[in-house]
């Protein structure tokens, strides 16, 4: 991945979000200075901007990941919380069943 101007503009742009400052050189280390789209200023590495692809503040950051990963989750087990999946619980129940751990929750 070349670190351009180009590819910072696409990456801020998908959360739409704005940058703050310009910059001379680009590179995977540098600083990033921008605004959230809740308005918020933020600043985070072009590397973790470009790796996680969340051009968010945390707090936005934090609900954009939890929905991927409802979404992900819905899309594999058919459930919200990958804990109710019934391969999940079957595999729970086998894991503790051995070293004699009984729970209520695990109980047939």
């Amino acid at each position: 991945m070349k670190y351009t101007k180009e590819a910072l503009e696409t990456i801020v742009a998908e959360g739409d979000g704005t940058i703050l400052d310009t910059y001379d050189r680009y590179n995977q280390r540098m600083r990033v200075r921008f605004r959230c789209s809740c308005g918020a200023e933020t600043s985070k590495r072009f590397e973790m901007l470009n790796l996680y692809r969340l051009p968010y503040c945390e707090p936005c950051s934090l609900k954009k990941a939890t929905e991927r990963s409802k979404a992900t989750i819905m899309k594999n087990y058919g459930v919200e919380n990958a804990g109710q999946a019934e391969c999940v619980k079957k595999k729970i129940k086998d894991i503790f069943r051995p070293v004699g751990i009984s729970n209520r929750h695990f109980s047939e």
